[in-house]
């Protein structure tokens, strides 16, 4: 329908409209293959990869995120029955992309947040960062990563946002 060259009428232009003799427009491009049900986009805010927040340098969070993915196609999880780790049909709005699984282990064990404060600063429930944790710590685990640790305990958002230089009020 909607490669149909169609003027809509002024009184209920969706079901009111004049097909013009012209033709078709193209066809719009194929999906990537990336395209699926659920976005595979990133939700947290790009402040919160800053390195001194990580740890990481951009290359090394990319790299890790490569060996990641890689560990993780190797190892797919396995799925009990009535049972899904990853939230099931409909999470789509749970789910996490890699990099995102990243930045929540990092800033969770580099800082000793709780999961409250977690929370505060991604806008993510608790339980979908308790989920996070529990998934990513056996895979860098295996891939014998280490986390250096912060020079505080992070007690409020606001000091995860003034490390990263990143001012949390809204303009």
């Amino acid at each position: 329908m909607e490669r149909l060259p169609l003027t809509p009428h002024e009184w209920h232009g969706t079901w009111n409209y004049t097909l013009r003799p012209e033709p078709l427009a193209p066809e719009p491009p194929p999906p990537s293959p990336e395209f699926g049900r659920f976005p595979t986009g990133d939700k947290l805010p790009a402040w919160l990869r800053h390195p001194s927040l990580t740890g990481l340098e951009p290359a090394a969070f990319d790299d890790l995120a490569v060996r990641y993915r890689a560990w993780r196609a190797e190892h797919p999880p396995i799925f009990l029955p009535g049972k899904r780790p990853d939230g099931g049909p409909g999470a789509g709005g749970r789910r996490l992309s890699v990099s995102d699984q990243l930045v929540v282990f990092l800033l969770k064990k580099r800082w000793s947040m709780t999961n409250a404060v977690l929370a505060e600063a991604t806008s993510l429930a608790k339980s979908r960062i308790g989920a996070t944790l529990q998934e990513v710590a056996p895979v860098l685990t295996a891939l014998g990563h280490k986390i250096p640790a912060g020079a505080l305990t992070m007690t409020t958002a606001q000091q995860l946002a003034a490390i990263a230089g990143h001012d949390p009020t809204p303009p």
